[in-house]
């Protein structure tokens, strides 16, 4: 009975192989016309080069993780606060650096021979005031990150302020004053976080002199859709329709703009969201109040485990599911196998200096998204 039975699964599996090559050879152009136009409207001459993988690892993720450095070139620990007053906060996630599993990954790392990078966090907007208006607070600031990436063994810093308007807007004389005499001190490596439409509407002289100093400019080119929208839609889009934004237009901004494209990261997302829906239409309305995380790991045991259709949007190369809980109306945008390979070409297709992921962990035990980025960009 089990010897019919495993014949019965190979001949299924063999059919499901060959199906899925049959969709893509029937289908390539359409799925690769936006890769490819993508390097087109960017006037890329392609070569062959190094990119960069980055890893971003929240204390809450540590022991959920497994570490592939094999394809990881950067793991950046995210991390330790900043006061308005320079001052680190040593709280319970900033002392998560003495975890005995985080340090079996920086060890692990480090023999082979990729980054450990500290990253510096500050989320509140009258904090970053404070620090951008006061020198003293500052070189407060560097002296202790400097000491902490002496003692550490850091192989440099990853500085994620997020302030709600525009950080290089407003702040942008003393955040680049800031970050010149972040450069003079010896933290080595240094990267910067940024929303994808903080690039959008950025100037093009001053973002010039600030890819100057940095190591790399990594983009968080996620929350295109986002738990306090109006409407459900992917996270990651590649590309949309009028009236909203997408990867593809952050890239051709960060381009204009003058960021060479070796320095540029496409932080992308292991996660989407879940949300309660007014219909079951693509990008419908959303009832407001709810929403859940769609991890990777999670979404891979969800489809296995629900008769659900998975249905996919050619414009943003996303997957979505629209389905009944209980009677009640729910979709789910999230990032599949397809589209973070779809995502992978559209690095590689932009030379652009590589990609990210938020966060490691959420993508579980499912070593395709490091194999199948390592096919591609290794």
């Amino acid at each position: 009975m089990k010897k019919g039975l495993g014949i019965v699964l190979m001949i299924l599996g063999i059919g499901v192989l060959l199906g899925g090559g049959w969709w893509y050879m029937n289908n390539k152009e359409d799925f690769l016309r936006p890769l490819v136009e993508a390097g087109e409207r960017l006037g890329v001459v392609r070569e062959k080069r190094h990119f960069e993988v980055v890893g971003f690892l929240p204390p809450w993720t540590i022991k959920k993780t497994e570490l592939h450095p094999e394809v990881l070139d950067q793991l950046i620990f995210l991390g330790v606060g900043v006061k308005g007053n320079g001052n680190l906060i040593w709280d319970s996630d900033a002392q998560r650096l003495n975890d005995e599993d985080y340090l079996a990954m920086k060890e692990e790392m480090k023999k082979a021979g990729k980054k450990n990078i500290l990253g510096l966090k500050l989320f509140n907007d009258a904090e970053i005031d404070q620090l951008m208006g006061s020198k003293a607070a500052q070189k407060r600031l560097i002296e202790q990150v400097e000491e902490l990436v002496a003692e550490e063994d850091f192989d440099g810093v990853n500085v994620d302020f997020e302030y709600a308007g525009d950080h290089l807007g407003v702040l942008r004389d003393k955040f680049l004053g800031f970050l010149e005499d972040l450069v003079k001190a010896d933290v080595g490596e240094i990267s910067l976080d940024v929303y994808g439409n903080t690039i959008i509407k950025g100037e093009k002289g001053r973002w010039g002199e600030v890819a100057a100093l940095l190591d790399y400019v990594i983009i968080m080119a996620y929350d295109f859709h986002r738990p306090g929208s109006d409407w459900a839609g992917p996270v990651a889009p590649i590309r949309s329709g009028p009236g909203e934004r997408s990867v593809l237009d952050v890239l051709e901004s960060a381009w204009e703009l003058g960021i060479p494209k070796e320095k540029v990261i496409v932080a992308l997302p292991l996660y989407g969201y879940e949300w309660k829906t007014y219909g079951e239409e693509f990008g419908a309305p959303v009832k407001r109040g709810w929403y859940a995380l769609a991890s990777y790991n999670r979404m891979k045991d969800f489809v296995a485990d629900n008769e659900v259709e998975v249905q996919w949007d050619s414009l943003s190369m996303s997957p979505w599911i629209s389905y009944k809980d209980q009677g009640i109306r729910k979709q789910i945008y999230y990032e599949n196998f397809q589209s973070l390979s779809a995502k992978y070409r559209l690095v590689k297709e932009s030379q652009l200096g590589g990609v990210g992921f938020w966060a490691l962990g959420y993508e579980g035990e499912n070593n395709e998204v490091w194999e199948e980025l390592a096919r591609q960009l290794k």
